[in-house]
């Protein structure tokens, strides 16, 4: 059992917790945003299906980030997304996919995210 303290940015909680292994890009930002996604919400008809409801909505969420914002969500190697409990009949907490982005593969941008059901998305921070 390993226990003991990082202080620091998240990079550090990172490479501490694989012991060197992983850590973020320091030369990439970290960026927190907020898209306004009006009251749209997936047909329930649709249930929580992956390909017809989350990536769809995903997807609208990266448009409006750049419509909205001026920023493109497909530049960054991993992107979190935060929705609402009551999104769709999912009943998932939550969702992501693993082995994106391996060390020294040049293509990574955009391949890695996560969907998290959340009522309260800041609780989530660290």
């Amino acid at each position: 059992k390993v226990s003991g303290t990082v202080t620091g940015w998240v990079n550090d909680a990172l490479k501490f917790s694989s012991y060197g292994a992983t850590s973020l890009d320091q030369a990439a930002s970290v960026m927190a945003v907020t898209v306004m996604m009006g009251n749209h919400t997936p047909e329930e008809s649709l249930g929580c299906n992956y390909h017809a409801v989350v990536i769809p909505e995903l997807n609208r969420a990266n448009d409006l980030a750049k419509s909205q914002l001026g920023i493109d969500p497909n530049l960054f190697t991993h992107r979190e997304y935060f929705i609402p409990r009551e999104f769709g009949s999912c009943n998932w907490g939550g969702i992501g996919n693993v082995g994106c982005a391996p060390p020294g593969r040049e293509d990574s941008h955009g391949r890695c995210f996560t969907v998290i059901r959340d009522a309260q998305p800041m609780t989530r921070v660290h």
